[in-house]
């Protein structure tokens, strides 16, 4: 009973590991094209790490437009290259309405 038991707990498991592939091979496939914005804080403090996200929201939200008619992550790398000025200024006015420089 035991072996069979291995057995049958060993069968399981290699069948989620063969059924769980398609789903890793797509977790990759997204990984691959999604475009990423990275803000980086000064530390991890606690008032860097809010500033950091506080940034993070207001590009997002102030520069969403540029990307409407964005299809992949060519076309998004293209434009934020082309936006990259706007988006290091709203970065900034960010910082500096919340007392930082």
């Amino acid at each position: 009973m035991r072996r069979f038991m291995s057995v049958l707990i060993c069968a399981a498991v290699t069948a989620i590991l063969i059924a769980a592939i398609p789903f890793f091979h797509s977790c990759q496939e997204l990984y691959n094209d999604v475009f990423r914005i990275h803000i980086l804080a000064n530390s991890d403090s606690a008032a860097d790490q809010s500033l950091k996200l506080a940034v993070r929201d207001r590009v997002v939200r102030d520069c969403a437009a540029y990307y409407d008619g964005c299809r992949d992550k060519a076309s998004a790398m293209r434009v934020t290259q082309e936006h990259l000025g706007d988006i290091a200024r709203i970065a900034a006015q960010e910082i500096r309405s919340r007392g930082f420089n």
